[in-house]
Formats: structure tokens, sequence, C-alpha cells
């Protein structure tokens, strides 16, 4: 078992993507990186359909990044998609 952000375990979704137990505080829920992936290829993963450059500036933002290479396997906090 995965231990997310604040020691949340993790656990793959229905849709593959690794989400925690209960969403993170302001919005935002946490993911685990793929191999082969970067913040924009993530961000594009998580928000079908949002620009994946805005959107990859504030995973970096919220997980204090410098960049978009980020390793495989690294949990990430991701904002969730308002409806």
């Amino acid at each position: 078992m995965l231990v997310g952000l604040f020691g949340r375990p993790i656990a793959p979704g229905a849709d593959g993507v690794s989400v925690g137990s209960t969403a993170a505080p302001g919005g935002t829920d946490v993911v685990e990186v793929r191999p082969g992936e970067d913040l924009r290829s993530l961000a594009a993963r998580v928000a079908p359909g949002a620009d994946p450059v805005l959107l990859a500036e504030r995973i970096a933002d919220l997980n204090g990044l410098d960049g978009e290479r980020v390793a495989a396997g690294s949990v990430l906090v991701v904002p969730t998609r308002r409806e």
C-alpha cells in the first residue's frame, strides 16, 4: 500500500488514477505519477479538456516543484475538476 501526503493511504481509483481515501483540503486530490509522465501529461490525464499547460503550472505550485519533470511513483496533489 502506498502512503500519500499526510500519511493517507493511496488506492487505485476506478479510472486507474490513484487517489487518496479522501480528497485533500481545498478542492484537491492526490495522484501517483505513471512511468513516462511529466506534469503536462499528468494534467491531461487527470483533467481531460483542461489546458494542460496551465494545469501543469498549478500542480507544480501546489507541490513546490520547479519544472515539469517528476519521477514515476511520485504522489502529487492536483486540483479537482469542478463541474
